[in-house]
């Protein structure tokens, strides 16, 4: 289980839809998945594409965003609208040739807006993952980017109407040592940080392979930041990967977190890092704000 010092609960596998974000949507609790051809069992042709899932009900919804992956949702309460966000490939599975990105949103999870531009013509890298929060003033958008000539990175842009996004400038947080990727931003208004998730690269001793976990960092501004004193979230070396023909799990990334109830549901995904997925969920018996201020003591 991708679990470190015990804190985590109530694990479970999954086959399908490895890039997963949960959110709340007038009342209930909904689960929107990412499936590409080159992960999930999907008949030839299909294009990438994100489904939502009624948590409570197990129903699931067409396909939506069809041609994008990198998926993510957000639910606004301010306006009651459901957006996601997701970079524009030049070809289905191109995943490292998105220089635009696009939105759409509803309002009722079944009428869904025509993609339209958050980001045109980025000239510095590809765009891949995004996460959303809203800081009381602003929403402030994480988006992960493979930059040209340099290492994965994270740029942060902001916005008044969740249509309209500038960058932020000076907001950067980058490791120049290794891989990251795959960040998800939360503000905690209890300590005012923004805290981010992150896929952090790191080598296995025992073997000499790149493995990869969560890792924590949180910053005031988006400027500074503290790197959190250990992983969030850990791969399960005992775990074979679901579909995976015997492979091992070595893999505990793209984590998204959802508070309910003081309890904390985290997702994210399994796998290799190598074409090989899964996902999982387990929990955390306290709040959010609890949770994320755990790994800096």
């Amino acid at each position: 289980m991708p679990r470190k010092d015990d804190i985590w609960e109530n694990m479970e596998y999954f086959k399908e839809g490895a890039e997963t974000t949960f959110f709340f949507f007038k009342g209930r609790e909904y689960c929107l998945l990412n499936f590409s051809p080159a992960h999930d069992e999907l008949p030839e042709g299909t294009p990438e594409h994100a489904r939502i899932y009624d948590v409570e009900t197990g129903e699931c919804s067409g396909p939506v965003f069809e041609g994008y992956y990198f998926i993510s949702a957000y639910s606004n309460p301010r306006d009651g609208k459901v957006y996601c966000f997701a970079p524009r490939f030049s070809a289905p599975r191109a995943w490292l040739t998105a220089h635009a990105m696009d939105y759409i949103c509803s309002d009722d999870l079944i009428h869904w807006s025509k993609p339209a531009p958050v980001i045109e013509n980025y000239n510095c890298g590809a765009l891949l993952n995004t996460g959303v929060t809203f800081d009381g003033e602003r929403y402030v958008m994480l988006v992960e980017l493979r930059d040209t000539g340099k290492p994965f990175s994270i740029k942060f842009l902001e916005s008044r109407d969740m249509q309209h996004w500038s960058l932020i400038d000076g907001a950067l947080f980058r490791n120049n040592i290794t891989y990251l990727g795959a960040g998800a931003i939360y503000y905690i208004p209890e300590d005012n940080y923004y805290y981010i998730t992150y896929l952090n690269e790191f080598t296995n001793e025992e073997t000499g392979d790149l493995n990869y976990d969560t890792h924590i960092a949180r910053s005031h501004d988006l400027v500074h930041w503290e790197r959190g004193r250990r992983a969030v979230l850990f791969p399960d070396y005992t775990h074979p990967i679901l579909g995976g023909n015997g492979i091992m799990e070595i893999n505990a990334s793209d984590a998204e977190f959802i508070e309910i109830n003081g309890r904390v549901k985290a997702c994210g995904a399994g796998g290799n890092q190598l074409g090989v997925k899964d996902r999982f969920t387990c929990w955390y018996n306290g709040t959010m704000a609890e949770l994320f201020k755990s790994f800096f003591k």
